[in-house]
């Protein structure tokens, strides 16, 4: 499943990367070109405007009623029946690459001295070569989720 995201919807856009779901967003893209994006990857596009070109068709568009963050991700996790935990942390969240584990000795000279001592896994991207580990944003995005969802098992 791929989303796609308007600007409107950057956070969600991220939260949707964090819990490993294909989800292409760039601010830097009109509505046409997100339209067309939409198309191509046969995407789902999620948006809060009300109003969209006439001209344009989007097959799988998915209006947000929503404006808090806790409300739009609870509303796409429910309505598409998505996975908290099957895939999270499996994406890049600036560039939706697939992140791939690495050794402990190619992030040596990367990672600060102490994530290095006390960790020994380490993920990268393969685009931004951005390194990630199971550390405290990952406890707290945990904690997040467990608040938004409070009966999920997580």
């Amino acid at each position: 499943m791929t989303f796609i995201v308007d600007t409107m919807l950057g956070k969600l856009s991220r939260w949707l990367r964090i819990l490993g779901y294909d989800t292409i967003y760039d601010p830097d893209l009109t509505i046409k070109q997100l339209a067309e994006e939409s198309e191509k990857h046969n995407a789902i596009f999620l948006t809060r405007r009300k109003r969209l070109p006439e001209n344009l068709i989007f097959r799988n568009l998915i209006f947000i009623p929503h404006d808090r963050f806790e409300d739009q991700i609870k509303f796409i996790v429910n309505k598409f029946g998505l996975s908290l935990k099957d895939q999270i942390f499996t994406r890049c969240i600036k560039c939706n690459l697939k992140v791939f584990q690495v050794s402990k000795e190619e992030v040596s000279s990367i990672v600060p001295e102490r994530t290095y001592e006390g960790t020994s896994i380490f993920f990268k991207c393969p685009q931004c070569n951005n390194i990630y580990w199971i550390g405290t944003h990952y406890r707290n995005t945990i904690e997040k989720l467990k608040r938004i969802f409070p009966t999920e098992n997580l």
